[in-house]
C-alpha cells in the first residue's frame, strides 16, 4: 500500500516495476496484457522515487528519497550484489550516480533539492527538476 511514486516497464515489456511510499518495489509479469505479481523487493529506508532497468531487462535499480541506490535481479526480486558499473542502462531516472554528477552543485548535494532527472534515449542530454 501507499502512494506510488515511480513506475517503469522493462525494455522488453515483459515486466513492470512499481514503487513508492511503502519503501518497497513490486515487480509484475506482463502475461498477455495482465499483470501478475512476481516479486517484492524490500530494503529502502524511505519512499522509492526512481526506477531504471538494464537494456537486457535483467537488473532493476531503485533509488529512495535518501539517495540509497539498490539493485535487484529480475524477475526474482532478489538483491543483486554484483558490480553494475559497466551495465548498459535503458533509462537513467536516478537523481544519483555517475551519469548525473553534473546536476549537483560542486562539493555538495544542495542547496536545491533535485527531484527528478531523465536522460535522453540517445544519451546526449540530461534534464533535472529541482525545488527552485
Amino acid at each position: 500500500g501507499g502512494r506510488v511514486a515511480a513506475v517503469k516497464f522493462s525494455p522488453d515489456s515483459t515486466l513492470l516495476a512499481c514503487a513508492g511510499a511503502d519503501r518497497g518495489v513490486r515487480v509484475f509479469a506482463n502475461v498477455d496484457g495482465r499483470f501478475a505479481p512476481t516479486a517484492t523487493c524490500a530494503g529502502h529506508s524511505t519512499t522509492v522515487v526512481a526506477l531504471d532497468w538494464t537494456e537486457d531487462s535483467r537488473i532493476l535499480r531503485s533509488v529512495c528519497a535518501n539517495h540509497e541506490m539498490l539493485h535487484w535481479s529480475a524477475p526474482s526480486g532478489k538483491p543483486f550484489k554484483g558490480d553494475v558499473r559497466d551495465f548498459n542502462w535503458h533509462t537513467h531516472n536516478s537523481p544519483v550516480g555517475f551519469p548525473v554528477m553534473g546536476v549537483w552543485e560542486e562539493g555538495k548535494a544542495g542547496p536545491r533539492h533535485i527531484n527528478s532527472v531523465d536522460r535522453s534515449s540517445a544519451r546526449g542530454h540530461m534534464v533535472a527538476g529541482d525545488d527552485t
